[in-house]
């Protein structure tokens, strides 16, 4: 299960005879390497969207707003649509078959929508990154503290 999406979510949209398929390239049902193939390409598909939008608008790992019924729909159905193409790329189906058209459709949906995401044309109910956001860690010395606490104590200055 990834942070975002889970296999039930790839086989709700595709067909859980399908994922099982595209998971199984020996054919022999395994369900536990069905299963590690799913996660993989679940763990890509989030780590990819969330590469595509780092250091954009938004705060990663993102967070639904709390605005009334916010969700992450938008943003997860992309990571759905490239995990789905990635489980069945990886299989090594041949080029031209139906399915092959409709998977690089699913990818280009997502890779369209993840580019209007970055470029504020759909703004997502999640976290805005903040410019006081640090983006790496921050140690604060004993020193820092008291000096900060100073400023606090009398009024910021």
């Amino acid at each position: 299960m990834g942070t975002y999406i889970a296999q039930a979510d790839v086989e709700s949209f595709f067909g859980t005879e399908n994922v099982a398929e595209w998971g199984d390239p020996d054919g022999d049902a395994n369900t536990t390497t069905i299963a590690a193939r799913v996660t993989d390409s679940i763990a890509w598909a989030e780590g990819y969207v969330s590469d595509r939008l780092r250091g954009g608008g938004y705060q990663i790992p993102f967070v639904a707003d709390g605005s009334a019924g916010a969700t992450l729909g938008t943003l997860t159905r992309c990571m759905v649509l490239l995990a789905g193409a990635d489980l069945y790329g990886r299989r090594g189906m041949a080029e031209g078959r139906p399915e092959s058209q409709a998977m690089a459709g699913h990818r280009k949906a997502a890779e369209e929508t993840i580019s209007q995401i970055a470029a504020d044309q759909i703004r997502l109910p999640a976290l805005r990154r903040s410019s006081r956001m640090t983006t790496a860690p921050y140690v604060v010395t004993p020193e820092r503290a008291a000096a900060a606490q100073s400023r606090i104590g009398n009024g910021g200055g």
